[in-house]
């Protein structure tokens, strides 16, 4: 994953053209966005006080509350939760638990005998 260095803005217009997702996205290929500037392409938009890479990174930063954040994070929120942060309907809950759902399905058809059901589970196969 790769650091965001996007100064902070109220738009997505503000972001210089070649540092914003989609542009990174198309010129320099998915494996040098950050997590959040996936999300951001994803949800599309952000709210009055956040633009969508900003509200990204607000989602990724997780539940204070249960100190899980980032991937596990979008794995692990429910629709419900997603709905709380503004900007975030329900189509966009949808949406982004789609993406989490299809990825999972991507990851499982292409290692059939793996599961990953935890963090630990998750280092095994990375350390192969």
């Amino acid at each position: 994953m790769k650091e965001d260095k996007l100064k902070l803005s109220s738009t997505i217009k503000e972001i210089p053209m070649m540092d914003r997702p989609i542009e990174k996205f198309i010129k320099y290929g998915g494996e040098y966005l950050s997590d959040s500037e996936l999300l951001a392409i994803i949800i599309k938009t952000g709210n009055k006080q956040l633009n969508c890479v900003e509200l990204s990174k607000k989602i990724l930063s997780g539940n204070k509350s249960t100190d899980i954040s980032g991937l596990e994070y979008l794995k692990n929120v429910s629709i419900g939760e997603l709905k709380t942060y503004p900007g975030i309907g329900i189509t966009k809950a949808v949406q982004i638990k789609a993406v989490v759902e299809l990825a999972s399905r991507i990851f499982e058809s292409a290692n059939p005998n793996i599961k990953i059901k935890s963090p630990e589970d998750v280092y095994n196969v990375l350390s192969r």
